[in-house]
Parts: C-alpha cells; sequence; structure tokens
C-alpha cells in the first residue's frame, strides 16, 4: 500500500515537472493554469516576446490605395505620349471604289461610260512623328481595278476617199517613134522597148511595189517610182490600161449605242508626301487627319470593248504620267506603346489624263477620283 502511494507520488511530480505535449500546448495558450513556477516564467518571457514583436514597424508595407492592378505587376495598356513620339512605319491594305469614269475621244462626238469594278490597293509608309502630334511620311500606294461594263456612243455613217493599191493587167510597148526621149524614174527608155510591166503593183500613191527591168539595156525602173496614170504622155504608152487611179470611196455605215461587257484594268502606282495630325484622346484610341500630295503612273491595262455584230473596236494599252493628291481621316488603336492597328479612308484624285488608243484617237479621262477604305498597322521604333 504504501508502494503504491509512493509510485502515484513520482508519477504527479513528473507531470508537474515533464509536461506532456498536450499540457505543454494548454500551458502556452493559458500559462496561469500551471502551478510550476519554472513553467510560469517561461511562458511569460514567450508572451513578452509576442508584444515586443507586435511593437515592431512592418517592413515596406503594402499601399493598399494603389491600384490592384499595379500592385501584382500587370502592363497598363495606355501608352504615354512620349512613347508615340519619333520614327515610324506602317503598312495596310484597302477596298478601292472608283467614281463614274468618262473617256472623251477625239474622234467620237460623245464620251465613253465606263463601270469600274471595286479592286484592292496595298500602301507602305515611314515618317516621323513630333511632340506637337504632327506627323510627316513618305508613302509608296498601288492599286488595281478592273473594268465592267462600257457604254459606247453611236457611230454616224462615214465615206471616206481611200487609196488602194491597182495592178498593171499587162506588158507596156514603148512606140519605136518618140516624139522626144522617155524618161522614168531617172532611166531613160529606149523606143521600141517592151516593158515587162504584167502584174506590176502600184501601191496606194501609185508608186511602184516592184522594180520593172528594162530588157536589152541592164537597167530597171526603180522600186518606189511615182507613175502618173492620168499623165496623158504616160497613157499614150499604154497606162490607160490600169483602169485609171488608185483612189475609191470607202462607207462606213453608222453604228448604233450599245453597252457591252469591257476587259481590262485600270491601275495607279503613286508616290506621295503626306501630313497627319493626331489628335489626343488619353486613351488608346487616336484619330487622325491628314493630306497628301505626290506623282502617279495611271495605266490602262489592255482595256479593250467591241459594238455588238462589227469588227469595229476601241483599245487602250498605255500609262500616263502626272500629279495626284489625297485626303485622309481615320483612328488608331495602340495596343501597347509601340503597335497601334489603324482604320481609316482616303481620297486618291487623279487629275486629268490622255492615253493613246489608235483606233479612236487620243482618249482622255476626265479625272479619276478613287475611295479606299484601309486597315493597317503602324509600329513606332
Amino acid at each position: 500500500m504504501n508502494k503504491m502511494a509512493s509510485l502515484a507520488g513520482f508519477w504527479g511530480l513528473g507531470v508537474i515537472l515533464l509536461p506532456s505535449p498536450v499540457l505543454a500546448d494548454i500551458h502556452e495558450s493559458q500559462p496561469f493554469f500551471s502551478s510550476s513556477p519554472i513553467a510560469s516564467d517561461s511562458m511569460n518571457r514567450g508572451i513578452h516576446r509576442e508584444a515586443h514583436f507586435l511593437q515592431q514597424p512592418i517592413a515596406n508595407p503594402p499601399d493598399f490605395s494603389e491600384p490592384l492592378q499595379a500592385q501584382i505587376g500587370a502592363p497598363e495598356l495606355l501608352p504615354e505620349e512620349d512613347d508615340r513620339v519619333g520614327f515610324y512605319g506602317s503598312v495596310s491594305g484597302d477596298a478601292r471604289f472608283f467614281n463614274n469614269v468618262t473617256i472623251n475621244s477625239t474622234i467620237l462626238s460623245t464620251g465613253i461610260g465606263i463601270e469600274v469594278e471595286p479592286g484592292f490597293g496595298i500602301n507602305a509608309a515611314a515618317g516621323y512623328k513630333f511632340e506637337n502630334n504632327l506627323r510627316l511620311e513618305g508613302q509608296f500606294a498601288y492599286g488595281r481595278n478592273e473594268i465592267g461594263e462600257v457604254s459606247l456612243p453611236g457611230v454616224a455613217a462615214v465615206t471616206q476617199n481611200v487609196n488602194v493599191p491597182v495592178t498593171i493587167p499587162n506588158n507596156i510597148t514603148v512606140p519605136a517613134v518618140l516624139p522626144q526621149p522617155l524618161v522614168i524614174g531617172g532611166v531613160n527608155i529606149p523606143a521600141g522597148t517592151v516593158l515587162p510591166t504584167a502584174g506590176v503593183v502600184l501601191n496606194p500613191g501609185n508608186t511602184l511595189a516592184t522594180a520593172v527591168p528594162i530588157p536589152g539595156t541592164g537597167l530597171a525602173i526603180p522600186a518606189g517610182t511615182p507613175i502618173d496614170v492620168n499623165d496623158p504622155a504616160l497613157q499614150a504608152f499604154g497606162l490607160q490600161t490600169t483602169g485609171g487611179g488608185t483612189t475609191t470611196n470607202v462607207v462606213t455605215p453608222a453604228i448604233p449605242a450599245a453597252t457591252v461587257e469591257a476587259s481590262g484594268s485600270i491601275s495607279t502606282t503613286s508616290l506621295l508626301f503626306n501630313a497627319y495630325y493626331d489628335i489626343e484622346t488619353e486613351s488608346n484610341f487616336e484619330p487622325y487627319l491628314g493630306a497628301g500630295i505626290g506623282v502617279s503612273w495611271a495605266s490602262a491595262n489592255d482595256l479593250s470593248a467591241t459594238y455588238p455584230g462589227t469588227n469595229t473596236s476601241f483599245a487602250i494599252d498605255d500609262t500616263a504620267f502626272g500629279i495626284v493628291y489625297q485626303f485622309m481621316g481615320g483612328v488608331a488603336y495602340y495596343f501597347n506603346p509601340q503597335t497601334a492597328v489603324t482604320v481609316g479612308y482616303r481620297y486618291l484624285g487623279v487629275p486629268e489624263r490622255s492615253f493613246d488608243s489608235g483606233t479612236l484617237g487620243e482618249l482622255t479621262f476626265d479625272g479619276l477620283g478613287v475611295h479606299n477604305l484601309e486597315v493597317g498597322v503602324r509600329y513606332m521604333f
């Protein structure tokens, strides 16, 4: 009995002096439950250290007044204005729409109306933007549109006096007795000579198409020698067999007006100098206005149309050089301080151009107005 009491007392003293983990937790959170002076002093020192820590300032405390986006390091989309100053390059593509086109001919009294199909264009530019929002650039532009219908005016009947080739049907015999020497083409033709002229052709203008040999002399009347078939002296030598003259009247019947499908295209290749003004909005959007002037090669590429039921047609395959101008407007959206996508409108004015058509003489375009809707990318270097 005394032994059991001694063991119980020893166990109780061990619990007090060497507490279990569970009891240690209780002592740390609630030290006033401990009856041990040693445990109590330890807990008091821990509490003192915690209180001292809570009194110290926190290094680099977060500023909760700043936006969350800035605190987590996310990039801000809005570019600074300073980032939009300097050299830049741009490329764009556009849809092209022509105004109505009228062509005037030096032969026809009425203009030819041409329908131009929607087309495409490409543009490339390089320039510099200043701090005052002014931009200056050089631009290369190319565009092409196919031709649709052409309204051909009526053509009145035409009578023309036309020279036509004439063939001498037989040989010409020079009489044996001549009142005076016969000289043709600088060659003296002996009396009694039979000239081998059967089948010889006189070109329009009555010139020999080929040389005519003079038998027995080794000489020939040169090709190109004019022969006046109406000269009474020559007619006495048998030239009256040519039928007289080498002109005839040719009548071209009237042709009614018609609208027909045409082929070919109209293209412009331009070099321009442009000035822009960008409008500040303090956002990623930046509207702009601009104007430009330059030079352009306007080309009518194998443009042709034929009157129905006839062989009468007109065709243009020529290029004319001249001044052009343009006006622009649109908006740029900056995805970042360097890169923007642009959407805009551009009007290209091409003053009067003249082309050689051959059949209908000189054809003059009154003026070409081209509307361009463009989308592109601009990059600030």
